[in-house]
């Protein structure tokens, strides 16, 4: 039987879960190169606070994309672990995807889109704090 064959209790194939997986190893990769960019941003020297709260702001922004990272490590460790088991389930002589396996997919897709939404609302947050701060500065 083919693998694309192989189908699981909601008519999604083992194949389709696996395609699923390798897409949100990439958003999740692509988030990691993001967080880089902006914790340096973040670090720099290119905001200079003309406000008091300026410091909290980027405290709390850091302290942010600090837990959207961890979210991402510790799904990154869960699509590794399901990985894994949907290659083992492609191996065994039944083929077929159990509702636990279907419940923990499910699942993982849940935190992986939780996770992008939230590093969307904090980078969206920081590029319009970053805006309007770079705007109000005049070349010298």
């Amino acid at each position: 039987m083919k693998t694309s064959e192989i189908k699981s209790p909601n008519s999604l194939t083992l194949e389709a879960m696996r395609i699923q997986v390798h897409n949100w190893e990439s958003d999740l990769e692509f988030i990691h190169d993001e967080l880089v960019f902006i914790e340096r941003l973040l670090n720099s020297y290119v905001f200079e606070p003309t406000t008091l709260n300026s410091f909290q702001k980027i405290d709390n922004f850091l302290l942010r994309l600090q837990k959207v990272k961890h979210c991402k490590n510790k799904i990154k460790t869960q699509i590794s672990k399901h990985l894994n088991q949907l290659g083992g389930i492609l191996e065994s002589s039944d083929a077929f995807c159990d509702d636990n396996s279907i419940q923990k997919h499910d699942s993982i897709q849940r935190q992986v889109q939780i996770c992008v939404t939230d590093f969307k609302t904090v980078k969206s947050e920081i590029f319009k704090y970053a805006s309007g701060i770079l705007k109000l500065r005049k070349p010298s």
